[in-house]
């Protein structure tokens, strides 16, 4: 069977690759765009409907990570060394330089409004910052080893963060608060993202996939592999 359509479909909740996997996304099905290739210095946008190709203003330094904003067609391009530029997917113009940000980014996510992006950090924090005026917004702190991977919920009041301590956390972006820690094995979180209603979590260690629940308890979210297993079956009698 097909991995997306056992992510879409959630007749499982764990299930094995023979390779490493170290990014995932979910994008609505109506999107034509979206981020083809990172090169050493320069980052390409193609439009899938006519596959023509947009060319990103030269980036001085190397890219690392990248993100889209479907609201504003924006594109924001993270280095490890600290800084990110923001483009218009477009026209690929350059519209505004962030610098002083954590150093060492290893993952960038815009939230669902476009006003906002999210960070992870080797310094195993991430940090959500305003597009407009570069100012920081809140500052995630509590994983105990780099923040390989971010996220933000669709309604944009959930931050995620998956890291290389073996969790993965959802935080309350108004308040900056950690809701829970989500540990399913003893692997590095390489990847983190929420389904497109919000209500699941997906996380990606070496070879494996799980999928979290939101909880119908108090918890915000089941918190082991087995209650997220025994929530997924007690609403869809999976």
């Amino acid at each position: 069977m097909d991995i997306l359509a056992k992510i879409q479909s959630l007749v499982i909740l764990i299930f094995s690759m023979k390779g490493s996997l170290h990014c995932m996304q979910t994008l609505p099905q109506e999107v034509k765009r979206d981020i083809s290739s990172l090169s050493l210095h320069a980052t390409l946008s193609y439009d899938f409907s006519l596959f023509k190709k947009i060319e990103v203003d030269e980036y001085d330094d190397t890219p690392g990570s990248l993100a889209f904003s479907l609201i504003n067609n924006s594109i924001v391009i993270a280095s490890p060394q600290g800084t990110a530029h923001l483009y218009n997917s477009l026209t690929g113009e350059k519209q505004h330089e962030f610098t002083g940000l954590s150093p060492r980014i290893t993952s960038i996510a815009f939230s669902p409004s476009g006003e906002s992006f999210l960070i992870g950090s080797k310094d195993k924090t991430a940090s959500l910052w305003n597009k407009e005026t570069g100012k920081l917004l809140h500052k995630f702190t509590g994983h105990t080893d780099t923040v390989w991977s971010v996220a933000v919920s669709p309604d944009g009041k959930t931050a995620l963060t998956g890291s290389g301590d073996t969790t993965a956390r959802p935080w309350d972006v108004p308040t900056g608060k950690q809701l829970n820690e989500l540990q399913g094995e003893d692997e590095p979180v390489r990847s983190a993202t929420f389904s497109p209603n919000g209500d699941t979590i997906a996380t990606i260690l070496n070879h494996t996939v799980i999928l979290w629940k939101r909880s119908v308890r108090p918890a915000p979210w089941a918190t082991t592999r087995k209650e997220s297993a025994q929530e997924l079956f007690l609403e869809r009698g999976i």
